[in-house]
């Protein structure tokens, strides 16, 4: 279909509606429902909302309006389900996915069944569709078609063909190929261990040695093909005829357009050879024409001859074959019966064992595969047990043998890369039933019954579901009343519909996802917020303790305490609103620019852009905490200014001391004690994420129940009942209780895991250390509090005897305010640790990045990539690729790459799809990705160990993912854990029993769980076994590369932790530059 491009769309908005990354069409609806044959079909319905924010709470009433929409509408015409009639009996069936009755529909009727057919009979099927049936250790399922039109025993391998494909038979293993849908087999030929079939799409050929299918001639009408052993011709006619020659041993074609005159209608074309000559046979509506040429002959020298000179091969089928047979040995041959191939004696014709064909044309279903059945309900006499099997009339021969067991594997266990089987024993056969007519169309591809729990083993089917219902003696008013029922059971889940917020959604993974940038900056803005609330403190306290005295005089002039408060109030009040506001502005420039910096340290480690975005609710949080901050600071402060005593303020008097414990001591004793019990609790229960923190908590939470108590509250009950010398004692609890409490805490907090055996076993994370940083430096603040002051006068009486008074008159006013001092003090001590630790995540980053970018390009510079639909065509040398700018002298190396998907499976029997990276030598050499670790007997370095994975053939390097764990509940961030040294098992998807067992060499580091994901070994398997594909090309620059002198090097990123030298990242991106000139017409990502 030729059509017209309007317009290359940005890959943001709707251009990522196949990804980021991924090309996509966009056309019309009715044109894109044309080209893929699907009028009157969507598959996505996008809905826009007008006026809704972007909510959970906006969001979930929409949605659920939808969805009751949707599930209102939607009944057994729209569900895909169908209610076939027939006389008295009906058949529940689906057309959805894999054409099964849900577990809910199945339940419910079955529950219901008295009131929606209460005389009727019901009849639960579950069909269980086979690619496996083995017989004394014989698969009969091999055939591709079960009219067998010819058969061939050559070098102990047998070859059948029939109009649906050809397939081959050894004693070890099995192949079949078959023909597309909607065409048929024209000609077979078949000698020499090679088996080649013609149609109208093409020519393939299959080999005994390989078991693979090679597609030639893709796309030509091939009517004839003629072979010798690798060597083959074939006959193409269309707009006008042309003969093949090749050989499959150096791929070469040649092709020659024949100028025969033909008659205008020709009913079949042959193609034969002997050692001479090849024979060409025309069939016309009203004679037959025959020609020949040399065999060698690679022209058009046809030359016309008679019937008589056509080379005739016949061959009489044995005596023990009703039509077409042939051979196997002195002993035994091939017969082409009803069923497909059946093996005879030739002494007495008994039958030994039979082939039946994969797929079976079933009436109006088409072509299915072969089937067991379980039936349930009321069934009783058609139950079979567990374990057993009641065969058909097609496995009848079976029995005759003496043969008891069979082994059934199922073929959508199969598709899910299982190769499991079932032991069946043979326990009779099942008669014609009248509740069987139903399942009259299906009589063709039904070998036996089985039981339910078999059968849903086999089908991988969940308990209860079913393949169909079939109802008997169904009344009119019965099936009405079973239409409803189901319309009022289906909806949304049996079509697999959702409706889903996908922006919103979007947002909230984004959300989950930044935990590990979260963590980074949770530490340090903590200290900054703790920094931040220290400073409105110390500025509002310091503040009122300046205005001490005028507030004493107002007072002494008549203002009363309110209008105090209220004075005070007034003036933080406005100084807050205005502070609040232009810090949250300076605070959302500041995080501006952070975003700059992380955008493009995230696009050049290979992520997606990280994307700033701020709105109205973070400049109003900003200024709200911290404005009801300063006024809750502010209105405590003025109300204890309000308190004082005016002379006392006025002579800057200090506070006088109550001589018994503050109401407050005793809330602030109840309050810790809640603290210990609350954090006990929580670390039993909170997990292990937490359990660090509580420990932490606790341990702070007894030192604040137990200083107060026996430092302030004891001491003082004592002092009051002897009252003489007791004013000391008033005085020095309060400050030898903030001492100790300070003391304590440091100690606790700083106490090594080797000392505390509980700590030891704990794992500390982020929270921990904002916790243990917070305590610290409020110990610090309540120690230079309360020993500060006793240390300094201490110090002080040595300082003056040799400064004089400087340094005494230098400490008076800290000495004088100890809590003031020791506020501020703390303050600045959390502000520089906060600008530290932002310096350190600054460098720390960089050379994470850095490293990221050294894992996922190792001694390579330059990665061509492509989609594996389109794989690259780079697996010539440098020299072909047709490359105009680029100069190939400055590329030092070329590691390919490619790409298959398969089933790894570990010693536990965990399965798991799974990429598999095939490597050349070339990569290998070239020292391929950092890894890890890596097994020491591959080698002393990672480049060593490179190259000994590829000689060996049965080590592999995994990504990171199978050895990470999360940082948050310790479990492995892959798809399971793997150990160097331990094996594993890789399945081919295709053909399960294809099982490679290799060793887990090494684990890439730690980037390659995102940007090279998979399992990485030699190219050749991934090739040859499990069809990989080139998706991948490394491209290295030679050691001490330049740039060309007109390079423009504004744009390069060095990432001088990488180890690359600045000349080589020039000359390394300008190559890119170049190649993606070159190469950006053929698809290829640089």
């Amino acid at each position: 279909e030729n059509f017209t491009i309007y317009q290359i769309v940005a890959m943001s908005g709707q251009g990522q509606l196949a990804g980021t990354t991924a090309p996509a069409l966009f056309t019309d609806l009715a044109t894109a429902q044309e080209w893929q044959q699907s009028e009157g079909n969507v598959t996505t319905i996008r809905i826009s909302l007008d006026g809704e924010t972007e909510t959970r709470t906006a969001m979930n009433p929409v949605i659920d309006a939808v969805v009751e929409t949707l599930n209102n509408s939607i009944g057994v015409d729209e569900s895909g389900l169908q209610l076939i009639s027939e006389q008295s009996a009906v058949t529940l069936a689906s057309t959805n996915g894999l054409g099964r009755l849900s577990p809910q529909i199945v339940t419910s009727i079955v529950e219901n069944r008295s009131t929606l057919t209460p005389e009727s009979t019901l009849m639960e099927v579950l069909q269980v569709p086979l690619v496996g049936l083995e017989s004394q250790n014989s698969n009969l399922l091999t055939l591709a078609d079960g009219d067998i039109d010819g058969l061939l025993v050559e070098n102990e391998t047998l070859w059948h063909w029939g109009p649906a494909g050809i397939g081959f038979e050894t004693n070890i293993t099995s192949w079949v190929w078959r023909v597309p849908s909607g065409d048929i087999v024209n000609d077979v030929s078949v000698d020499g261990g090679y088996g080649f079939a013609a149609y109208d799409d093409g020519l393939i050929a299959g080999n005994v040695s390989t078991e693979d299918t090679q597609i030639i001639l893709d796309g030509h009408k091939i009517v004839s093909v003629s072979s010798n052993s690798s060597t083959w011709i074939a006959l193409e006619t269309g707009e006008s005829t042309s003969i093949w020659f090749g050989d499959l041993n150096d791929d070469s074609e040649q092709n020659v357009e024949l100028t025969l005159i033909v008659p205008s209608t020709v009913l079949d074309w042959e193609l034969k050879q002997d050692d001479n000559f090849l024979y060409l046979r025309v069939e016309g509506l009203l004679n037959e024409l025959y020609y020949r040429q040399p065999l060698v002959a690679r022209d058009d020298s046809f030359t016309e001859i008679s019937s008589s000179q056509w080379p005739i091969s016949s061959s009489e089928p044995p005596e023990v074959c009703y039509e077409v047979g042939v051979e196997v040995n002195t002993t035994h041959a091939w017969c082409v019966e009803e069923t497909g191939l059946v093996l005879r004696l030739l002494e007495d014709g008994s039958f030994v064992s039979m082939r039946l064909p994969i797929l079976s044309d079933a009436g109006g279903f088409g072509s299915l595969p072969q089937m067991f059945f379980a039936l349930d309900g009321d069934v009783s006499n058609l139950r079979v047990g567990q374990g057993d099997v009641r065969i058909g009339d097609r496995l009848q021969p079976l029995s005759s043998v003496g043969n008891t067991t069979v082994s059934a594997t199922g073929l959508f266990q199969y598709a899910y890369g299982s190769d499991e089987s079932i032991n069946l024993s043979i326990n009779g056969s099942f008669i014609d039933d009248d509740r069987l007519s139903t399942l009259a169309d299906l009589d063709p591809v039904i070998l036996g019954l089985i039981n339910m729990s078999d059968a849903e083993t086999l089908a991988v089917a969940d308990e209860n579901e079913r393949s169909m219902l079939v109802f008997g003696d169904v009344s009119n008013q019965n099936l009405t009343a079973l239409e409803q029922h189901l319309d009022s059971l289906l909806g949304m889940s049996d079509l697999s519909l959702t409706v889903q917020a996908v922006k919103l959604d979007a947002l909230e993974q984004a959300e989950a996802s930044s935990g590990v940038l979260s963590a980074m900056f949770l530490v340090f803005g903590s200290f900054t917020i703790a920094a931040g609330i220290l400073l409105i403190i110390t500025i509002v306290t310091m503040l009122i303790d300046v205005r001490q005295k005028e507030y004493a005089t107002v007072r002494a002039l008549g203002m009363t305490r309110s209008d105090l408060r209220y004075t005070a109030m007034i003036e933080g009040s406005i100084a807050a609103t205005i502070g609040c506001a232009i810090g949250s502005l300076f605070g959302v420039g500041l995080a501006w620019f952070i975003g700059i910096g992380f955008s493009s340290v995230f696009a050049s480690a290979g992520a997606d852009v990280f994307t700033f975005h701020v709105d109205v609710s973070s400049l109003f949080a900003g200024w709200f905490w911290g404005f009801h901050i300063a006024i809750i600071t502010l209105y405590g402060s003025a109300l204890w200014s309000s308190k004082m005593i005016i002379v006392h303020a006025l002579k800057n008097v200090p506070l006088r001391v109550p001589k018994h414990v503050p109401w407050g001591l005793y809330l602030f004793v109840i309050g810790a004690l809640a603290l210990a019990l609350f954090s006990t609790g929580l670390f039993f229960i909170g997990g292990d994420l937490l359990a660090h923190s509580a420990w932490i908590v606790l341990g702070c939470a007894v030192v604040l129940f137990i200083c107060p108590i026996l430092f302030w509250i004891v001491p003082v009950f004592r002092a009051k009942r002897t009252p003489a010398g007791s004013l000391p004692t008033y005085r020095e609890a309060p400050r030898r209780t903030i001492g100790f409490i300070g003391v304590l805490l440091l100690i606790w907090t700083g106490l090594p895991s080797w000392i505390d055996p509980v700590r030891s076993g704990l794992t500390p994370n982020e929270f921990s250390f904002i916790i243990i940083g917070l305590v610290q430096v409020f110990a610090g603040v309540l120690v230079l509090a309360a020993l500060a002051p006793l240390m300094i006068r201490s110090a002080l009486r040595l300082a003056s005897l040799k400064s004089g008074a400087v340094v005494p008159v230098a400490l008076s006013y800290p000495l004088h305010k100890p809590l003031r001092t020791a506020v501020v003090i703390g303050m600045f001590s959390i502000t520089v640790f906060s600008v530290t630790v932002l310096s350190g995540y600054t460098l720390q980053f960089e050379n994470y990045s850095s490293n990221f970018v050294e894992e996922s390009e190792g001694e390579f510079e330059i990665m061509l990539s492509s989609a594996r639909s389109r794989p690259l065509q780079l697996e010539s040398p440098v020299s072909e690729w047709g490359l105009q700018d680029t100069d190939v002298n400055q590329i030092d190396a070329v590691g390919r790459v490619y790409r298959a998907q398969a089933f790894i499976e570990n010693n536990d029997g965990e399965r798991s799809p799974y990429i598999l990276r095939g490597v050349d030598t070339d990569f290998s050499e070239h020292g391929g990705l950092p890894l890890h670790l890596w097994e020491p007997s591959l080698g002393q370095s990672s480049d060593e160990a490179w190259l000994t994975m590829q000689k060996q053939g049965n080590v592999v390097f995994v990504d990171a993912s199978f050895g990470l764990e999360s940082s948050l509940d310790g479990t492995n961030v892959g798809i399971f854990a793997l150990k160097v040294g331990e094996n594993i098992t890789i399945v081919d998807p295709q053909q399960p029993s294809h099982r490679r067992e290799v060793m887990v060499g090494g684990i890439l580091e730690q980037s390659s769980y995102l940007f090279s994901a998979g399992i990485w070994m030699p190219s050749e398997p991934v090739v040859e076994q499990y069809g990989g594909s080139l998706t991948r090309v490394y491209v290295s620059v030679s050691e001490g590369a330049q740039p060309s002198q007109d390079f423009d090097a504004d744009g390069v990123r060095y990432f001088s932790a990488a180890g690359k030298t600045s000349s080589e990242r020039e000359a390394a991106t300008e190559l890119a530059q170049h190649l993606s000139r070159d190469l950006e017409k053929d698809g290829v990502n640089v």
